[in-house]
């Protein structure tokens, strides 16, 4: 793991450090013992005390992203991606905190600010398969379908093997209107792994926007066979019978959802949308 990765940096850089007091040293480590044991709240506090008495030491860079990565344990992400960005100002191109504070900018849907992390770690290894994946991610999010697809059909080419990549590419293709090129691919992942209720959840997707109802529908089916309890496979079957103007089955599926814990008033807006914009063909 990252984490991993930058605590071993640390102890080695300390064990050969000799101009560091003792204090240090025994505070350094015993914060990256805490966070190895799962205690994050002592990691922080150990390893910010030891930060206070070498403020200038180049090795806090290590302290700050293990820090970074307590805080993630914690659910603390705006105070992760803090310490991750004091780690940076010490070492801006640290390809791990990099990629450990892009992750956490897609969990809050900052995709800019993890586009550009992302984009400093290829600027450097145009081949990074995690920089890569996380990228594509982020513009498809961001509807910028054809950087997403660039970042997409290259690591499905360096790394024919990345199921993620395959996915995201399949999608991203299905969302440019390709939806040729996007079947072929999510029907090949299908095959390849025919028990991943994601992959025909994919597919439905797909078909439903390139207008093929009953191949979604049944797509639908097979998904929930594998995954009972998939909330968004209620929403999309929803979201089919209510485009076509069912809006009773399309209530039915939309209660399904609510059910299994999506938000009920998320779900009224859901409806209420397709109905008007029904309501607006007609006029």
């Amino acid at each position: 793991m990252i984490h991993r990765l930058i605590i071993f940096g640390l102890i080695a850089l300390l064990c050969s450090a000799s101009c560091f007091s003792q204090t240090y040293k025994e505070l350094a480590a015993e914060g990256i013992d805490s966070l190895e044991a799962g205690s994050y709240d002592a990691a922080v506090m150990l390893m910010q005390r030891a930060i206070e008495l070498e403020p200038e030491s180049a090795y806090n860079v290590m302290l700050f992203a293990n820090i970074g990565t307590a805080f993630r344990e914690l659910g603390k992400n705006e105070d992760a991606i803090a310490a991750y960005s004091s780690a940076l100002n010490y070492a801006p191109l640290l390809t791990p905190v990099l990629q450990s504070r892009a992750v956490l900018y897609v969990e809050e849907r900052e995709y800019r600010k993890a586009i550009t992390d992302l984009s400093l770690i290829l600027d450097v290894d145009s081949v990074n398969e995690n920089a890569l994946l996380l990228r594509g991610y982020s513009h498809n999010c961001m509807e910028q379908y054809a950087d997403a697809e660039r970042d997409y059909e290259k690591l499905c080419r360096l790394y024919p093997d990345n199921k993620e990549g395959k996915m995201g590419l399949a999608i991203v293709y299905g969302n440019l209107g390709k939806y040729e090129e996007a079947t072929q691919m999510v029907s090949a992942l299908a095959v390849a792994f025919p028990e991943d209720a994601e992959v025909y959840m994919i597919r439905a997707n797909i078909e439903f926007g390139a207008g093929y109802d009953k191949l979604a529908l049944s797509d639908i089916d097979i998904a929930r066979s594998l995954a009972p309890d998939n909330v968004d496979s209620y929403l999309l079957e929803g979201d089919i019978y209510a485009a076509g103007g069912d809006f009773k089955m399309a209530e039915a599926a939309y209660d399904e959802a609510v059910r299994r814990g999506y938000p009920l008033e998320l779900a009224k807006e859901r409806l209420r949308s397709y109905k008007e914009n029904r309501e607006n063909i007609k006029r």
